[in-house]
């Protein structure tokens, strides 16, 4: 299924539960948690937080947790919209702290860093898509870093819609976007690569 179809593609698709039974069914949060680019991304947060000396760090969006798993902070939380992802998590980090989205009150949650990774690009309906951009902002103290692709149109699979998310007036009116870096293994090919790019922001 593609995006020629995207108005009814909206009105049918439901990210949490495509997320649900994904990890229901034992699949993983995919190729861009593990390997080389697990590892590329963990490399450049772990950089991030020692030079900023970060004590909390969020991930919105954990998944299964492997990504998390790879980063290096005095305090670690997780959230994801999936219970069983969030079960996983558990299992793997069991120091560490996690939430399924539905089951914690946002507004009580601050932390130095929220990091945003291959997540963006998931949220199909655009309820959704604003809301998570509402609460990384509300998360958020100081640091957000989001990785993701950063552009419109294009036709993906079903679970993919690539947004301008730099465009959001909640990001662009509460932080400032202080660098951009290109993806070291930029591609639209998964397999070789990840179409995402790093955006990091500072609270204003």
């Amino acid at each position: 299924m593609t995006f020629s179809l995207r108005g009814k593609l909206q009105t049918m698709f439901d990210s949490k539960k495509y997320w649900n039974d994904r990890y229901n069914a034992g699949k993983h949060s995919g190729l861009g948690s593990y390997g080389r680019l697990a590892k590329y991304k963990a490399d450049a947060i772990n950089k991030f937080i020692k030079d900023k000396k970060i004590k909390s760090v969020l991930e919105y969006g954990c998944g299964d947790g492997n990504n998390l798993s790879l980063i290096k902070c005095d305090s670690i939380t997780g959230l994801d919209v999936a219970t069983n992802a969030i079960e996983r998590c558990k299992n793997l980090m069991p120091l560490n702290t996690f939430h399924v989205v539905d089951d914690v009150d946002l507004n009580t949650l601050s932390f130095e860093l929220v990091l945003s990774l291959d997540v963006i690009y998931h949220l199909i309906e655009d309820e959704v898509y604003n809301d998570y951009i509402s609460n990384l902002c509300k998360m958020s103290s100081k640091y957000i870093i989001v990785y993701s692709a950063n552009f419109e149109g294009g036709e993906y699979c079903q679970h993919d819609r690539p947004r301008k998310f730099t465009e959001h007036p909640l990001l662009k009116s509460e932080y400032k976007l202080i660098k951009s870096i290109k993806n070291k293994y930029h591609s639209n090919n998964d397999t070789e690569g990840s179409f995402s790019d790093w955006y990091i922001y500072e609270k204003l």
